[in-house]
């Protein structure tokens, strides 16, 4: 399907559709266009040796403090097991899973092939291109009461 659109810089207003009319046929023909265009991105769960994605992190500096801060025993995404709350929560209070979550973004944008990593399509190329305190707001939304403490660099 192909689309062509026109400028057109003057038009009298006898012609002109109402307001919601023209926004409507504007959806409408976006909702088109996207449809025609989009191609599916698979799951992140279902790509062949998507682990193996997550071992150019191993070399880096700041895991093994991440974790020890953390209480993680693996990188959060990298296997089918759930952090805590907790867990969590002391992540996001650690400069050290800071540096590893920025070395993450780094991987996810330039090594691991586009893919979605939850049932609402999020691709993981979004989600890397969200900085640290963009996830750690995120986080602090989607958990009521929790208030991460502020992170001081070094």
């Amino acid at each position: 399907m192909h689309f062509a659109f026109r400028v057109v810089p003057h038009i009298h207003p006898s012609t002109m559709r109402s307001g919601r009319q023209s926004f409507a046929l504007g959806l409408i023909v976006a909702v088109l266009i996207c449809f025609t265009t989009a191609k599916p991105v698979p799951k992140c769960n279902t790509l062949l040796n998507f682990r193996t994605y997550f071992q150019l992190l191993l070399g880096d500096a700041s895991i093994v403090p991440c974790m020890t801060a953390s209480g993680l025993s693996t990188i959060i995404g990298s296997s089918d097991s759930e952090a805590s709350q907790e867990q969590v929560a002391k992540f996001f209070d650690s400069v050290d899973c800071r540096a590893l979550y920025n070395a993450m973004r780094v991987n996810f944008r330039d090594s691991v092939p586009d893919c979605t990593i939850d049932s609402f399509g999020t691709s993981i190329k979004q989600y890397g291109s969200l900085e640290f305190d963009q996830i750690r707001a995120v986080y602090e939304q989607a958990m009521p009461g929790r208030s991460v403490a502020p992170i001081h660099r070094r």
